[in-house]
């Protein structure tokens, strides 16, 4: 049985927001390890997850994962007040 290696080169890929937001920094073939992804500092994959990885398959493509901002639910965020006195007179 003859396997040809199948190339992702032609749809090198990145995900923004992570440390492979570079364009095309994201290559590989058939077969290859995973790459591994890390979203910055403030995104996430889904809940609490910042890093993932993501395989050429068969087809010559990649598959994804997106780094998404991460929002704060009822969280009020530190706001400083500053108070001015002005004597009077």
């Amino acid at each position: 049985r003859n396997i040809c290696l199948l190339s992702c080169q032609l749809t090198a890929t990145q995900v923004a927001n992570s440390d492979k937001a570079s364009s095309g920094s994201i290559t590989g073939n058939f077969g290859d390890s995973p790459v591994n992804v890390t979203c910055n500092n403030g995104y996430q994959i889904s809940d609490g997850v910042t890093s993932g990885s993501v395989s050429c398959q068969e087809d010559g493509t990649f598959t994804t994962v997106e780094c998404t901002g991460i929002f704060l639910r009822g969280c009020i965020p530190n706001i400083f007040f500053f108070i001015l006195e002005i004597p009077s007179g």
